[in-house]
Formats: C-alpha cells, structure tokens, sequence
C-alpha cells in the first residue's frame, strides 16, 4: 500500500532526492546572494530576477520537506 502511496522510490532514493534538491537550493542562493549585494554595493543591475528565484527557492524547500517527510514514513527508525 505504501508502495502504492509513494510510488516505486526507495527511501535512499528520498534522501538522496532531498539533499540533491538542497544542495540546487543553496547554489541557487549563493547566486541571488552575490546578484543582491552588487546590485545595493555597488550599484549593478542583478543578473537574475531575487524576487521570482526566491519564490523557486520556496517552493525547493516544500519538496525537500515533503522528500524527508516521506522517508520517515516509510522508515521510521
């Protein structure tokens, strides 16, 4: 039934999934990051739209905690 539930995915594949998934967040951050302070320090126009990535970033952060959420699911040791 959980099978049924969650797909085919195994629990390392949640994981590995979630912290795939995380590490893109963090890179994608550091990027918007360094766009926002040359665009306040010194004045560049930002490369990447820091409003619409953030709202991608958000919606990263839902999937990783639904990824974990799933994992402990099905393995909750």
């Amino acid at each position: 039934m959980l099978k049924a539930l969650f797909g085919s995915k195994t629990t390392s594949d949640l994981l590995n999934d979630a912290l795939d998934e995380t590490y893109s967040m963090l890179e994608r951050e550091a990027a918007m990051f360094e766009a926002a302070c040359d665009a306040l320090f010194e004045g560049k126009d930002p490369e990447i739209d820091v409003v619409e990535e953030d709202e991608d970033i958000d919606v990263g952060e839902r999937m990783v905690r639904r990824l974990v959420f799933q994992h402990v699911n099905l393995n909750p040791t």
